[in-house]
């Protein structure tokens, strides 16, 4: 695997664990005092959303397609760049 497939994995596994830290905070209730926790439960459903899935998607497209379709990825210095 590439580095860059690499790196979107890493993220997407960080986000995931962010997401469900964040999670289990809501669950237990210890935002329920802060002034905005709609604010806070929108932002664990973008780390979760954003964060975990479109990385490991994007991840796990750069490493297959390029072999779907039997050419080498177009610019890995573009993949770099999305990371």
């Amino acid at each position: 695997m590439s580095p860059t497939v690499i790196g979107f994995i890493k993220v997407s596994l960080i986000s995931l664990l962010v997401g469900v830290v964040m999670g289990v905070l809501i669950a237990a209730g210890v935002f329920s005092g802060a002034g905005r926790p709609s604010l806070v439960t929108a932002a664990h459903a973008h780390v979760n959303l954003l964060g975990f899935v479109c990385m490991l998607i994007f991840g796990v497209a750069y490493h297959i397609l390029p072999r779907f379709s039997g050419k080498p990825l177009y610019s890995e210095g573009l993949a770099t760049a999305q990371l």
